[in-house]
């Protein structure tokens, strides 16, 4: 197996690399390759060049990065900001471009090698026929020879419309399909990613990222011990500053993404960096400034109920008695400031681009603030068509400190004056702990502090030859490395109600390595003019490296001191669950034939071997088939209202390998009796534990209507997942605890996307574009496996989460309660719940809840998402805005459940008239009692850009420059339901992003409880460049 393999060459002595980091080890590969190979092909570089420009043929702008290539050749070169481009060594006498832009039409020119003035006008388009993709094929493809759909968001054109502070923001709402469910509004959280819905009912349903071809972390939520308190955390993707960023592309499953072999069930997301353009540097600069603020909090927040020592009810609304008091709102308003610059440009043999930013942001409490350094360097050299190497670097530095170290202050805040305590000694509003929990106040939060350290280096180099018209080949090494140190620190005097009066410090270095190892090759051959053939052949190497060290310091001996060494108690360990290391090698062939640049067929087979599958499980293999037809360019084809039309369709399966470890019996050390060292069983394993498979058809068309004014791209998917991994209770008897991961499940998620997009006023100065989409999905447990349905996570009883055959992957169950008889306040009877088997929908009979079954409420996931944005332009004014719609699924709002069942500091617990609400008290139904439908609607962002006029800019010493003013979560318009039983839940959207909080690695639970809603943003950003 090549699990024993590879272990084998780690183990060597003699491993010329084995003392040095691996990202040593790479950039000391690549640049021996760079130095070997770069001056013998400079030796045979040739010297003709073409120049010229790229414009709108509408406004006259120039447009900065299209793609200008010489056909036939491999020789290419994209626009800079001035819209200038350069084509050098170029053998021929005369060469045909051909020049793509997202958005825009083909255009191809003959041209002859010399000529330093080439005027290129691209016209706009709303369909996706001539851009390249780069992901999930052997080389370059254009969209028309796909029978997938591919999502591509143009990030440069977006971060002009409508600047994101974050990747994930950008992503939001932006491709049909792909959900980004938010951990919370603290400041420096990630949130979760999501393509056709949930992937795995045990593994991560997370996409693979690449960043420029090189495998990069995706973990949805950090291990960052700084944030413990909530369970929201930092997502790695959003280290990558979004201005750095030229385009993502988008797999969205199995049928597009096989060539990525195992792991790629889950979608792939291709990340493509800027890169320079030939012609003279050209600076960038700016600047950005604005303001982060909680809209209302006092009515977000409304307060809690409570009976006076009358027996009176009473009202008390936290945040303004502290207003009253002259403690002032626990809320802040931060400001975020920060700068990017940046120059790009080169010669016809190198090109390059640089960048680097800052940013200080604050979030809605003093003490949650980010500061983040990035660095990006890309370098690309260039030997006439025949040679080409590409390095590209990025590094990231950032520190946060969390709003969450310990239970968040909004724990406090919504769960205060539990169980009527606002009328004991020293609790009450007018007392030292002015009715907040356990007497704990706003100021509190000060004292305990989590931060999270980033260290992150991205490196990679492309090699790129193409010895002769028919061969080229192209080898790609890189790595993702990571170190991420965090810390918890409790001072000594800190409030006793966090539970570490005498103090505490964890300290936790989390390691992270991804390395990639890519090499391909691209045989092309012409049969006459109609018949163009593309035969590849590739080899992978993927391996990722986890490992985490912690420590602590406990009781120290005063005040101040605040490592670990100062405790009079001390700990140090290493995590088994965070240790672990995963090595894949896949093989592909591939063939795609084109018939007349209209027709195309494509066949796939890819095999993969992984060291985290079981001892008698060896090897995997994963084939695709896909067919793409521009019937629109067939003579027959009428000319009408349907101006440009592709048909489409792809069947083909991926996987998604096990846990690290899950198929091997493991042991962990211990201390045996005496003190004597033993080990002590962990992980029974499973030798014949293999990938889950998905196998997935899709189909649909992209059409161009009403000359070029409206596409639409319709697809439809259906994919099912055979052999799926379940962590499943193992008899304790054996002597090893916990679960079992075995394959026995079967799962299937189908929909439908939608996207239209169109310009109805497109004249003069005025441009308006509009865009909407819908996306569909229904996901379905079609085989479990076993009799008894499983929790979803390890609270998943708690709060009503199961696996059920049948039904969405962890779906809520309770009982439903029906009617109750009031007998007094806070007193009811003859409780009854609607009947019918356990574990169904129910069957509309009425039974006492005392033996009533637990019945199906609702998904955790949405089943549609849909999005609209408007962009108008006129002169040099733009208006641009995204507005975003999650609906058909519910959540579980600990918030709302616990202050009607634990704490008992709503109205209806404290009044307890409400017959349906007291039955819930009194049954102790907290998960039902805080069941909500959760769909909503929300404006993400508006913005306003004011083009300078030249004279202003070259006042400032620019060439160009702009004004933008953009407004993030201005408004949620619309939610499904926003109270139960008279309590307001805070966000319907947020929810937890780390998986050890439930350990739940699809992070599909679907509860919420303490979260900081998500704040506003307003940012005023000045660009000029030079």
């Amino acid at each position: 197996m090549l699990y024993t393999v590879l272990r084998t060459i780690d183990a060597g002595k003699t491993h010329p690399f084995r003392s040095m980091p691996m990202s040593r080890v790479i950039a000391s590969i690549g640049l021996v390759v760079f130095a070997v190979v770069v001056p013998r092909a400079a030796a045979v570089a040739q010297t003709g060049t073409v120049n010229g420009v790229v414009s709108d043929s509408l406004s006259g702008q120039p447009l900065s990065d299209a793609l200008v290539r010489a056909e036939g050749t491999s020789v290419s070169s994209r626009s800079g900001l001035r819209g200038r481009f350069t084509l050098a060594g170029l053998s021929e006498t005369t060469v045909n471009l051909v020049v793509t832009r997202i958005g825009y039409r083909r255009a191809t020119r003959s041209v002859t090698v010399g000529d330093t003035n080439v005027a290129i006008q691209l016209s706009r388009t709303a369909l996706r026929l001539d851009e390249l993709v780069v992901t999930g094929q052997a080389g370059n493809t254009e969209m028309r020879a796909l029978g997938n759909d591919v999502g591509i968001l143009d990030m440069t054109a977006a971060q002009e419309a409508t600047p994101s502070n974050t990747v994930l923001e950008a992503l939001s709402a932006a491709v049909p399909g792909l959900q980004i469910q938010r951990a919370s509004g603290q400041l420096g959280t990630g949130g979760v990613t999501r393509i056709r819905g949930v992937s795995s009912l045990s593994l991560s349903s997370e996409p693979i990222i690449f960043i420029d071809g090189v495998r990069a972390d995706n973990a949805a939520g950090s291990n960052a011990i700084g944030f413990q308190g909530g369970g929201d955390t930092p997502s790695r993707i959003n280290d990558i500053d979004p201005d750095d960023i030229a385009s993502i592309q988008v797999l969205k499953g199995p049928s597009a993404a096989t060539l990525y072999g195992t792991e790629a069930s889950n979608g792939v997301i291709q990340i493509l960096t800027r890169r320079g353009a030939s012609g003279p540097p050209v600076w960038s600069a700016e600047l950005r400034a604005g303001a982060n603020w909680l809209p209302s909090p006092e009515k977000l927040y409304e307060g809690i109920w409570y009976r006076d020592t009358f027996g009176q009810v009473q009202h008390l609304n936290l945040i303004e008695n502290d207003i009253r008091r002259g403690f002032g709102s626990p809320f802040s308003t931060g400001k975020p400031y920060g700068g990017t610059m940046s120059v790009q440009g080169g010669t016809d043999a190198v090109r390059y681009f640089f960048s680097g930013s800052y940013d200080r942001d604050q979030g809605i409490v003093t003490y949650n603030w980010l500061n983040k350094l990035n660095g990006t360097a890309n370098l690309s050299y260039l030997s006439g068509d025949k040679f080409r190497v590409d390095l590209n670097l990025g590094y990231t530095r950032s520190k946060v400190r969390s709003g969450s170290a310990t239970q968040p202050m909004t724990t406090y805040l919504i769960w205060a004056c539990p169980n009527n305590s606002c009328i004991f000694p020293g609790l009450g509003p007018d007392d030292a702990g002015r009715g907040y929990l356990a007497g704990v106040t706003p100021e509190d939060f000060n004292e305990i502090e989590g931060l999270d350290n980033i260290d992150r280096t991205r490196l990679g180099f492309t090699f790129t030859h193409r010895p002769t018209r028919w061969l080229n080949h192209r080898l790609t090494l890189g790595g993702d490395f990571t170190n991420d140190a965090s810390s918890l620190y409790y001072p000594r005097g800190s409030n006793a109600a966090f539970g570490f009066p005498n103090g505490e410090k964890l300290v936790s270095n989390d390691q992270s390595s991804f390395i990639t190892a890519d090499y391909s090759a691209t045989v092309t051959a012409s049969v006459g003019a109609s018949l163009k053939s593309q035969s590849s052949a590739g080899v992978q190497y993927y391996e990722k490296k986890l490992s985490q060290i912690s420590g602590a310091g406990i009781n120290f001996p005063i005040r101040g001191v605040n490592s670990v060494s100062g405790g009079g108690v001390r700990q140090g360990f290493e995590s088994p669950d965070f240790n672990l290391e995963n090595k894949t090698l896949g093989v592909y062939v591939q063939e795609q034939v084109g018939l007349r640049d209209r027709l195309f067929l494509t066949g796939a087979l890819r095999g993969d071997d992984n060291s985290a599958f079981g001892a008698n499980y060896d090897f995997v293999v994963y084939p695709k088939l896909s067919a793409s037809w521009v019937i629109s360019d067939e003579p027959f084809f009428p000319r009408g209202v349907v101006s440009a039309l592709k048909l489409r369709g792809a069947w083909g399966k991926a996987g998604e390998q096990p846990n690290a470890f899950a198929a091997v019996q493991t042991y962990g050390p211990s201390v045996g009796s005496g003190g004597t060292p033993t080990v002590t069983p962990l992980n029974v394993g499973n030798p014949n534990l293999k990938p889950e498979v998905t196998r997935e058809i899709e189909a649909g068309f992209d059409a161009s209507l009403l000359r070029d004014r409206l596409s639409v791209e319709l697809t439809y998917y259906n994919k099912v997942t055979r052999d799926g991994i379940l962590a499943t209770p193992y008899s304790p008897s054996s002597g090893f605890p916990g679960k079992q991961f075995i394959n026995i499940g079967q799962f299937s998620n189908r929909g439908i996307e939608l996207a239209l997009q169109g310009s109805p006023i497109s004249r003069g100065e005025w441009r308006v574009t509009l865009r909407g989409t819908l996306a569909t999905n229904r996901n379905r447990i079609d085989v479990l496996g076993q009799a008894t349905p499983l929790p979803n996570t390890d609270v998943g009883q708690l709060v009503g989460a199961y696996n059920v055959e049948g039904f969405p992957v962890g779906s809520f169950f309770f009982k439903r309660v029906v009617s109750a008889t009031l007998v007094s306040p806070g007193q009811v009877t003859n409780v009854m719940c609607e009947g019918g088997a356990n574990f169904t929908r129910g069957d509309g009979s009425v039974v006492p809840c005392s033996s009533a079954p637990l019945l199906y409420f609702g998904s955790p996931v949405p089943t549609w998402l849909s999005a609209f944005s408007a962009d108008i332009s006129w002169k040099r004014w733009r208006l641009a805005g995204v507005a975003e719609f999650q609906g058909g699924h519910v959540v579980d709002d600990g918030n709302v459940g616990g202050q009607l069942v634990f704490f008992n500091d709503a109205q209806a617990a404290v009044e307890g008239t409400d017959p349906i609400a007291v039955a819930h008290i009194v049954n102790g139904y907290f998960g039902a009692a805080g069941l909500m439908k959760a769909g909503f609607g929300k404006i993400r962002n508006v913005s306003l850009t004011y083009d300078l006029p030249d004279r202003w800019a070259r006042g400032l010493g620019a060439g160009r420059g702009s004004v933008t003013l953009t407004v993030a979560n201005l408004a949620t318009i619309w939610r499904e339901q926003d109270r139960k039983f008279g309590v307001l839940g805070q966000d319907p959207e947020v929810r937890i992003n780390q998986t050890s909080f439930f350990n739940d690695p699809n992070l599909t639970n679907g509860y919420t409880q303490e979260s900081w809603p998500q704040f506003r943003r307003f940012l005023a950003t000045v660009r000029l460049s030079y």
